[in-house]
């Protein structure tokens, strides 16, 4: 309900619209960790645990606003708001990348399940939109197009934002289906481990 009073206010020029800013910011760094702490919550899948999704699902989702704000279908942002948003973007994208590794290694290291989930990911059924979507569109070309706005300007700007969100939807997509869990005799340590889906 903020977040289209405050665009109405913004579009008939009130001045309470101001006002709204700060709840809606504390509202939307909420949001930003809710997804992470319910991937938490679903210990048996390594992928979906990991304690770097609380650094990696946020950052994606400020990645994500930026991308969205770079849209910028009114041609309503300065050649200043571009620089800044360009340089925002080709940060986050790098902050991305590198927590994107980190998540993929420490995943790795957990065990079988693990091991199962990030092979998926990068060199099984899913490795094509992996690296093609996820990867090279949603983090390589934001990072290439973003980061020089002083030439690409607002054009190469919406381009960089519309390869971030569509590679982090790819993303998020890719690791909810590549999770794999051990099976339950190996929580017993009964059994031999394995992995299912």
């Amino acid at each position: 309900m903020l977040g289209p009073a405050q665009i109405a206010g913004w579009i008939f020029g009130a001045r309470w619209a101001v006002w709204l800013a700060p709840p809606l910011a504390f509202a939307a760094l909420g949001m930003l960790f809710y997804g992470a702490l319910v991937l938490r919550r679903m210990r048996s899948y390594p992928l979906w645990s990991n304690r770097l999704q609380l650094a990696l699902y946020p950052a994606g989702g400020l990645l994500a606003g930026c991308g969205t704000l770079a849209l910028d279908p009114l041609a309503a942002l300065s050649p200043a708001h571009v620089h800044a948003l360009g340089v925002a973007i080709a940060a986050l994208a790098a902050v991305v990348g590198t927590l994107l590794a980190a998540v993929l290694q420490t995943t790795r290291a957990s065990g079988p399940a693990g091991v199962a989930s990030v092979e998926s990911l990068v060199s099984g059924e899913r490795a094509t939109p992996f690296w093609g979507i996820a990867v090279t569109l949603g983090l390589v070309l934001p990072l290439a197009l973003a980061a020089p706005t002083d030439w690409t300007g607002p054009v190469g700007l919406r381009a960089a934002g519309a390869a971030a969100l569509t590679g982090l939807l790819a993303l998020r997509q890719l690791f909810l289906v590549s999770a794999h869990k051990p099976t339950a005799l190996t929580f017993r340590g009964a059994g031999p481990w394995g992995v299912k889906r």
